[in-house]
Order: structure tokens, then sequence, then C-alpha cells
């Protein structure tokens, strides 16, 4: 449903590039993999510019990154949060976090559901926010277009031609299960993971 409601406010919008554009950049604060898709998809049926698009749709998302670590970054000064992230036992986790944080910005990226926890972990533990920017913005450039091109694929392509989609899709969903296990084995002691 929310889908269909995109590609009408996506189709009506289309010859207008500046609200266009603006509207894309929202939809990527609220959905960007399905906004991706969805614009893919309206590239190959030709009812919107594909460059116009997907530099939309990157632009939103690297801002949407950068406002989801600048805002936990800041939340973590509150006096509360400070203090939890300064306890001693919080220690090594923070530390191995950051030892492993591009890895981790890269692995939410492709991961649905991973974005919001480690872009606001990244912010909460301080780390570098030159080197998350450089992270967000070279995976962003690399996901995103190929995204859009998997939605346009799928808009022009027959059922049957998408055969392939299946496996690729539950390699990711399988990778991204085994990243999150992994992430939070990472936090728990040697003597209890399972």
């Amino acid at each position: 449903m929310l889908e269909m409601e995109l590609v009408s406010w996506f189709a009506a919008l289309a010859d207008r590039p500046a609200l266009f554009f603006c509207a894309v950049v929202l939809a990527t604060f609220i959905l960007e993999d399905v906004a991706t898709l969805t614009l893919g998809l309206l590239a190959a049926l030709m009812m919107v510019d594909p460059l116009l698009a997907i530099s939309a749709l990157i632009v939103g998302t690297v801002i949407g990154d950068v406002g989801l670590y600048l805002l936990s970054r800041r939340a973590s000064r509150n006096k509360f949060v400070a203090r939890l992230i300064r306890r001693p036992q919080h220690q090594p986790l923070i530390a191995r976090l950051h030892a492993r944080a591009a890895w981790w910005l890269v692995v939410a990226r492709a991961t649905p559901g991973l974005r919001l926890p480690v872009f606001v972990g990244a912010g909460t533990i301080a780390y570098p926010f030159e080197r998350f920017f450089v992270v967000v913005a070279a995976s962003t450039l690399l996901w995103t277009p190929l995204l859009f091109v998997i939605g346009m694929q799928s808009g022009m392509a027959d059922s049957g031609d998408l055969v392939w989609l299946a496996p690729a899709i539950l390699l990711l969903l399988w990778m991204g299960h085994a990243a999150t296990r992994r992430m939070l084995a990472a936090g728990q002691p040697a003597g209890t993971r399972g």
C-alpha cells in the first residue's frame, strides 16, 4: 500500500525536478530501500529521470545517516547517557565497537533493520565523524545504485527472468542475520556466547 502511494507521489512530481528531488530526499528518511526500489522501477518504466532519482536517493540517504549520527552524538552528552557509556564494564565493548565500526557501518548499509542501531551506536560511542562520513558515503555510493538497478531490472523483466533474485535476497538476509549474531556475540563475555 505504501509502495503504491510512493509510486503515485513520485510520478506526480516527476515533471517538477526540484520538488521531485526534495520528495525523494524526504522518502529516504522514512524507507530508503523501498524508495530506491520504487524509483528504479519507475525509471525502468520511463516515468522518472534516473539520474535525478539516484542523485536524490544518495543525497537523502547520506543526510539521513549523518543526521542519525549527529543526533546520537548530541544525546550521548546527556549526563545519564554519558555515565552509562563511561562505566568501566562497557569500555571493552566500546573499544571493540570502535575497532570494527567501519565493518558494521558497511554491513548495516545493506541490511534492513541494522541502520538505525548501528548509526546511532556510532554516534553514541563517539566514532570519529570523518571516518563515519567516509564509510557511509562510500557504501551509499555502492549500495544505492545497486539497489536502484535491481529495481530497474525488475521493472524491465518478465517474472521468470527474476529467478536469480530470490537466492540473492536469501543470501543477503542470511548474511545480515549472521552479521547481527556476530555483532551481538561480540558484546557478550567470552563464556556466555551461544
